[in-house]
């Protein structure tokens, strides 16, 4: 449950909270509103989850690698179906805002590098040597979000990247596993704002 609290709960609680600024910035003359959240091409191996059940979002298992990923590659699931919900309520209510998310690609963060180490100690090392030689380093990792809050292509051809999920640079991709799909975009949102009202 600790990754889905950093990785999604924690994102859509900041987005509620700033929902109403938002809105009324997306009014005034010549605005260029945009929420970008962190997700990742690990939303790939998400594990199947039904998003209107929270009992659902915890991935009680054993520390594996593949569990590891499943449960982080769900988080970023998440992060793709909270965009695309937010920017259908964007668009349902008139709102001038784009709501976009990202995958910074392969960038060489101490986070993968832990996760290798402590569940495949003989396999970390050897992937925490090549990933200085074929990850990003975070510096260039930055660039995909950057593009996607500052450039003035998105705000030119806005309407392509409303709800989009970008892969680097500024590249928009279709989601895997079910990350356009409006009806499990809806059950998260829904769900979230419950788990809120809870807290």
């Amino acid at each position: 449950m600790a990754k889905m609290a950093t990785n999604h709960m924690g994102p859509f609680v900041l987005t509620i909270e700033l929902l109403p600024l938002l809105k009324a910035t997306a009014q005034q003359p010549d605005m260029d509103v945009r929420v970008v959240t962190l997700s990742s091409s690990a939303h790939a191996f998400a594990a199947k989850v039904d998003w209107k059940s929270f009992a659902e979002w915890d991935f009680p298992g054993p520390a594996t690698y593949m569990h590891s990923l499943h449960s982080y590659g769900t988080t970023k699931l998440a992060n793709v179906l909270c965009d695309k919900e937010l920017q259908r309520r964007f668009d349902e209510e008139g709102v001038s805002a784009l709501s976009i998310s990202i995958d910074p690609g392969a960038v060489a963060t101490e986070n993968p590098k832990k996760s290798f180490l402590t569940i495949r100690p003989i396999l970390g090392r050897l992937v925490v040597t090549l990933s200085g030689l074929f990850f990003l380093p975070p510096s260039k990792g930055a660039w995909n979000t950057l593009f996607a809050a500052t450039s003035a292509r998105v705000k030119a051809k806005s309407r392509e990247y409303a709800g989009a999920y970008l892969a680097p640079v500024g590249v928009i991709k279709i989601p895997k596993l079910g990350g356009d799909d409006p009806v499990a975009a809806r059950d998260l949102w829904e769900t979230s704002e419950r788990a809120v009202v809870a807290m």
